[in-house]
C-alpha cells in the first residue's frame, strides 16, 4: 500500500517508448569504438545499439513518444495541459527543448518545462509532474524524456562509455486518482545510490521485497544491473528491466523506454509496484516507487 496524503493522488496512466529508426549491432561500430564487435559485446552487454537518423532530433522523438503514450489510453494531447521534458543532450542552453516538444502536437499551447538533471532528470521530472497533478494544479501532465548521447557533443574520442551512449525518447501520462500511484522521492548527491533506493521504498511503505520490479538508466551491463538488484535486497523473483541491455542508454529517457518494453514483455506487471532509479552524473540521485500503468 503505497503512503500518500489527501484526497488526490498522481498516477502513471499510460507510458510509451521510441526507439530510432535505424538498428546497428556493436560489430559494426566504428571510429574511436572500433575495439571489436565481442569486446564491445562482453564490456556492455550491448546487442542493438540503434542510432538515429538525422531527422530524428530531441524533439520529434520526444514528440512521438508523448503522442503513443497519450494515444494508448485514448486521450487526445489537446486535453493535456502540461508538458515536462528531461534531456542532457541539447546543445543550445536557449533551446527551448519541452516547448519544442510540445508545439508538436495536437492542441492549443500549454504549459511547457524543461529539466535536466543528467541521467536522473525523468525520476526528477516525474516528482515535478506528481506534485502538479496531486496539487491540482494540472489534470494531466506528460513527462517526456528524450536524448540523442551519442552525438550531442558529450562524448570524446576514446571514451570508454561511448559504445553505450544512444538515443531514443520516452513517456509517461500522469492522471488525478483516487489512490496514489507515485510516491513521494528519496534524493541524493554523491550518496550511495542502495541507500538512496531503500529510502524510496520506504517512503513507499513497502518492504524492498515488496518491489516487484526494478528499472534504472545505468549502462546497459546487465550483469551491474542484477547485482545492484542484490544489494538492494529485492526479492529474488524481481523482474530487472534490460531494456538499455538492448538498445543502449539514452540516460534521461532511459528509464520511461524501459518501462514501456517490460510491460510489453510482462504485462502482468501492470498495477504492480516498480522501483525507478536515477543516477545523475553520480552527483544527482532520485529514486521513488510507482504503480506500473
Amino acid at each position: 500500500m503505497f503512503v500518500g496524503w489527501g484526497s488526490r493522488h498522481a498516477q502513471i496512466r499510460s507510458v510509451a517508448g521510441y526507439h530510432p529508426h535505424r538498428a546497428v549491432i556493436p560489430s559494426a561500430l566504428t571510429g574511436a569504438y572500433a575495439a571489436g564487435g565481442e569486446q564491445t559485446r562482453q564490456r556492455t552487454a550491448l546487442t542493438v545499439r540503434p542510432p538515429p537518423r538525422t531527422e530524428e532530433s530531441l524533439e520529434s522523438m520526444g514528440a512521438r513518444a508523448a503522442r503513443d503514450a497519450a494515444a494508448r489510453i485514448g486521450v487526445d494531447t489537446d486535453d493535456v495541459d502540461c508538458v515536462l521534458v528531461a534531456s542532457l543532450s541539447k546543445r543550445d542552453e536557449q533551446q527551448k527543448l519541452a516547448h519544442a516538444v510540445a508545439d508538436r502536437l495536437d492542441g492549443t499551447p500549454r504549459a511547457a518545462l524543461d529539466v535536466n538533471a543528467a541521467s536522473g532528470g525523468f525520476c526528477s521530472a516525474l516528482e515535478l509532474g506528481r506534485c502538479l497533478v496531486s496539487a491540482g494544479t494540472y489534470d494531466r501532465v506528460l513527462v517526456v524524456g528524450t536524448e540523442r548521447t551519442h552525438d550531442s557533443g558529450l562524448v570524446e574520442a576514446g571514451d570508454p562509455t561511448g559504445p553505450h551512449r544512444a538515443a531514443g525518447a520516452g513517456a509517461v501520462l500522469l492522471e488525478a486518482g483516487d489512490e496514489p500511484g507515485i510516491s513521494t522521492p528519496a534524493w541524493g548527491s554523491g550518496a550511495a545510490p542502495a541507500q538512496v533506493a531503500r529510502t524510496a521504498v520506504q517512503r513507499a511503505g513497502l518492504r524492498m521485497q515488496g518491489v516487484r520490479a526494478f528499472v534504472s538508466h545505468r549502462h546497459p551491463d546487465e550483469r551491474i544491473r542484477q547485482d545492484a538488484a542484490i544489494v538492494l535486497s529485492l526479492a529474488r523473483d524481481v523482474i530487472v528491466a534490460h531494456d538499455a541491455c538492448l538498445s543502449g542508454s539514452p540516460s534521461a529517457a532511459s528509464i520511461p523506454a524501459a518501462i514501456a518494453t517490460l510491460l510489453a514483455e510482462f504485462p502482468a506487471l501492470s498495477g504492480e509496484p516498480a522501483l525507478l532509479v536515477g543516477f545523475g552524473a553520480e552527483l544527482s540521485l532520485a529514486a521513488q516507487v510507482v504503480r506500473l500503468p
